[in-house]
């Protein structure tokens, strides 16, 4: 009850307001169609049309919404005479556009739009402090005070709208992240686990062949009615049974072990508390040898895949006895590798090259001199399979999210493997890229420089 009888009395409060205010009917009914129409129309856009709308309809004047956009960034985003501004040059305004009360300026009036300060801190990171936004009303020379007042009030009213919708959108990019998250889970750690079902019933079948053997071991010492040579004849038999039986227990160990190293990198990754409180991937970056620590034991883990279908690799490595660290989040890369090198063993195609059958999958790295800026060159890694060409319709089509080309036929996929890739390589400041080659496709990704590695480096990048 004592929540009641506050919000009633806060109410009584705002009558009150509301009286002092004594706005004109016109403004009142501009603040009303505001209402309305900010709970009608859905999109960020659309509430920028509004507002500047609102000011021109009602009471005949020009005015301009400006918006934080990027942090302490503040953009210009809708007129009244042009709508949507969709020029970055044509955006960009000034630092002294970003007042914290009202200011007249060169015949305009502009007033602060600010959020809800009880939810302030909810706002993502492209929003700094409680100045969301400008309201900018032109040939300003004529507003009485009280008119100022009401824009004032009106520029709070877009602030709080505002408020809701970044938070909306917010949560929805929140909400669709977590869908595709537990579709990269199943993707990159539960359907490849089926492969430990495998590895377990080798284990049972070999501890059952162990535990048969013992017995049989056993049989022999305690029987008499064979000669003692012919008795130890028999044991060297067993012994040597039980050995490779040993042995290949021992390996099934081990790959039981390797896999499990691999599924905990991927599950560490993937299961990050930093990914579902932000809402996206957030990097854990460190120094590797992407070669060494990411590349080659990712081709280990489909190195019985590989053999079974005949596959050879091939290194295409520049000067990889010059390669140095990079500052990349390993696990995350670990699956993008991961996912390159399954879809290459799933789709490869055996090729003709002057007569001669290819059939192979190539790893390599090329560095793009100036590539991002001048001295900031882009690290190119790729991964080839031999094969047709994809159609040119698809090329731009296979990164998007569930899409799946015309060239798997029955091969198992969900069109998850590629869209990771994109966010992954996206995350880390890069881009991705397929290109038809001769006798086959390749898939790449370019890095930038890592900054950290950069430090103190002046223009010796590292080349890896």
């Amino acid at each position: 009850m004592k929540r009641l009888y506050f919000l009633e009395k806060r109410v009584h409060q705002k009558m009150d307001d509301y009286e002092t205010y004594s706005f004109t009917d016109r403004q009142d009914a501009a603040l009303r169609a505001f209402f309305d129409l900010s709970q009608e129309y859905e999109s960020t856009e659309d509430l920028y049309c509004i507002c500047v709308v609102i000011v021109k309809a009602f009471f005949d004047l020009d005015a301009k919404l400006y918006a934080m956009l990027n942090g302490d960034s503040l953009r210009l985003v809708c007129t009244s005479h042009q709508g949507l501004i969709k020029s970055r040059d044509e955006m960009r305004v000034p630092p002294i556009m970003v007042y914290s009360e009202a200011e007249e300026h060169q015949g305009s009036c502009f007033f602060p739009v600010i959020g809800n300060k009880a939810l302030i801190d909810r706002l993502p990171s492209l929003c700094s402090g409680e100045v969301l936004g400008i309201l900018q009303i032109e040939d300003a020379a004529d507003l009485t005070k009280k008119d100022r007042f009401f824009f004032q009030k009106f520029a709070n009213r877009i602030g709080y709208a505002l408020h809701n919708k970044i938070l909306v959108c917010k949560n929805i990019k929140h909400l669709r992240f977590i869908r595709s998250l537990v579709k990269d889970i199943e993707h990159n750690i539960i359907v490849p686990n089926i492969e430990f079902k495998l590895y377990i019933k080798r284990i049972q079948s070999e501890v059952k062949k162990g535990c048969d053997l013992e017995k049989e071991f056993g049989s022999l010492l305690t029987r008499t009615d064979i000669k003692i040579e012919e008795r130890l004849k028999l044991l060297r038999v067993v012994h040597e049974n039980m050995s490779q039986s040993a042995d290949m227990l021992q390996k099934q160990v081990e790959n039981v072990t390797k896999h499990y190293k691999n599924t905990s990198l991927f599950l560490e990754t993937l299961l990050r508390r930093s990914h579902f409180e932000k809402g996206h991937y957030v990097l854990n970056r460190r120094s590797c040898k992407i070669k060494e620590d990411i590349i080659l034991p990712q081709l280990e883990e489909y190195a019985k895949k590989i053999k079974r279908n005949r596959i050879e690799v091939r290194d295409e490595y520049d000067s990889p006895d010059r390669e140095k660290p990079m500052l990349v989040d390993k696990g995350l890369l670990a699956q993008v590798y991961s996912n390159l090198i399954s879809n290459a063993i799933k789709y490869i195609r055996e090729v003709k090259k002057e007569g001669q059958s290819l059939k192979y999958i190539a790893y390599g790295r090329e560095i793009l001199e100036d590539y991002f800026l001048k001295d900031a060159h882009g690290f190119k890694y790729y991964l080839f399979s031999t094969g047709p060409h994809l159609r040119k319709g698809e090329r731009d089509m296979i990164f998007v999210e569930g899409y799946r080309g015309s060239n798997v036929n029955n091969a198992p996929g969900t069109g998850q493997g590629l869209y990771f890739f994109r966010e992954i390589v996206r995350v880390h400041g890069g881009i991705v890229g397929y290109e038809p080659v001769p006798y086959g496709n390749r898939f790449y990704f370019i890095l930038p420089p890592s900054h950290s590695c950069l430090q103190g480096m002046g223009k010796n990048y590292p080349r890896g």
